[in-house]
């Protein structure tokens, strides 16, 4: 559907905005030219330099193929991924269709804004957390060499590709639980630098490939990564930042919040995702304006807690109205049958949301937490806060009501036991008399 109807965004000639500096690094690269451009997309080499050797003369098509290709590696990634911590296919299937049909995820932003480097990084980060699960479910007998191996390019071309990937090595370091026991921060930092060196590699290559690109690439203009993040401490609103959570995986998040002492537990088992979880929760906060894009990259770990807790509350999600209610409401949300609308200077058309703003010209900016209009994001906030209350209110009955169901036929087992056992013992007695 994207690629038949979808429209290409127009604001600079189809570049939008960090694609202006992409398409300039790539240009670059097909001119073998020195890389000078804005940071901190000048650093993100990856992406350009292929589609600078696959269509130097065509640059969009050339961020097509590899956006497109990056696409169905991610998704065949993000399968297996979920196959390895949820049983049930018909959960992983709809997870895999939210990831697909979400407006601004990968597989349908490439054909609105195909001048961008999110798609490879997926590749790296569901690669990497694999080989993380890998290493974690490693038998004793086994050696950890070869995938530390796979973990040591992935850090380093990762980077290549985007910064952000530097998670994966960081990540590592927690992959065996050292945080069972926390004794004060020394011991804490003990605990954690107690790997064997070995286990260090995969983060210095990743190291290295920031100092190749630094002394390799020239940015334009001074970019500070902690002066950015300084900035966004102070100037995003709490508010934004939750709504940003919701319109990032939609109303489904909130099954994932009624089971959240279950998440804990997990996490608490998996140390190496609460680490990645926690990671892009501060990105999102402090990364800049893509507060959901941001938000977003934490996917994989989220996507398996909610998987959990779906399994966990289908007998909650009964009758099969709820059911459809709850899937309405995300496929409103993620814009699953409605086509991302074009960003014109000058021309504002609010529309009223619902979880999002409706139609295929509603103003693009509304779309996003931060820079949308203040009344209609506390619109949507609002709604989906209420359709929160209401969801958590209904669980809450259900469970009160399964709960009764379950004492009576548990009360009828014991009072038939008991019938059935008296009837057993009082024909022996009658047969002697």
């Amino acid at each position: 559907m994207g690629a038949n109807f979808q429209k290409r965004i127009s604001y600079h000639d189809g570049k939008g905005w960090e694609g202006v500096a992409y398409t300039q690094v790539a240009e670059q690269f097909a001119q073998h030219k020195p890389i000078i451009g804005e940071a901190p997309m000048v650093y993100r080499v990856g992406t350009p330099f292929l589609v600078s050797k696959i269509s130097p003369n065509n640059l969009f098509r050339g961020f097509v193929i590899v956006n497109l290709f990056a696409n169905f590696v991610s998704l065949a990634l993000l399968i297996v991924w979920l196959r390895l911590y949820l049983t049930n296919w018909k959960i992983r299937t709809a997870l895999g269709l939210m990831f697909v049909l979400q407006w601004d995820t990968p597989t349908r932003w490439l054909w609105f804004y195909p001048a961008h480097t999110d798609p490879m990084l997926w590749v790296f980060l569901l690669g990497g957390l694999i080989l993380l699960n890998r290493l974690q479910n490693l038998e004793l007998h086994g050696s950890p060499r070869p995938l530390l191996v796979g973990l040591c390019a992935l850090s380093f071309f990762g980077v290549l590709f985007r910064e952000v990937a530097i998670i994966i090595p960081l990540v590592l370091l927690f992959v065996y639980n050292p945080l069972t026991k926390m004794e004060g921060i020394a011991e804490t930092l003990k605990a954690i630098l107690r790997p064997k060196l070995v286990y260090f590699a995969p983060l210095l290559w990743g190291l290295l490939a920031l100092v190749i690109l630094k002394k390799s690439v020239s940015q334009e203009a001074g970019f500070s990564f902690f002066g950015t993040a300084r900035h966004w401490a102070y100037a995003k609103p709490v508010l934004t930042y939750i709504h940003a959570l919701f319109l990032a995986f939609g109303p489904v998040l909130f099954v994932l919040l009624y089971r959240w002492r279950s998440a804990r537990s997990f996490l608490r088992a998996h140390q190496f995702m609460a680490v990645y979880l926690l990671f892009f929760a501060v990105m999102g906060y402090l990364g800049g304006t893509d507060t959901e894009r941001l938000l977003y990259w934490s996917m994989p770990v989220v996507f398996v807690l909610l998987g959990r807790a779906l399994e966990d509350c289908k007998s909650l999600l009964t009758p099969a109205l709820v059911l459809a209610l709850l899937v309405s409401a995300q496929l409103l949300a993620s814009r699953a049958l409605m086509l991302t609308p074009d960003y014109t200077e000058g021309r504002v058309s609010h529309s009223i949301p619902i979880f999002t703003p409706m139609g295929r010209n509603a103003y693009f900016m509304d779309l996003f937490s931060f820079h949308g209009t203040p009344t209609v994001e506390l619109i949507s906030f609002l709604e989906y806060l209420v359709f929160g209350i209401l969801l958590f209110e209904w669980f809450q009955y259900r469970r009160r009501a399964l709960s009764k169901t379950r004492k009576v036929i548990y009360e009828k087992a014991v009072v038939q036991k008991v019938v059935s056992v008296s009837d057993h013992t009082a024909k022996p007695e009658k047969v002697e008399a």
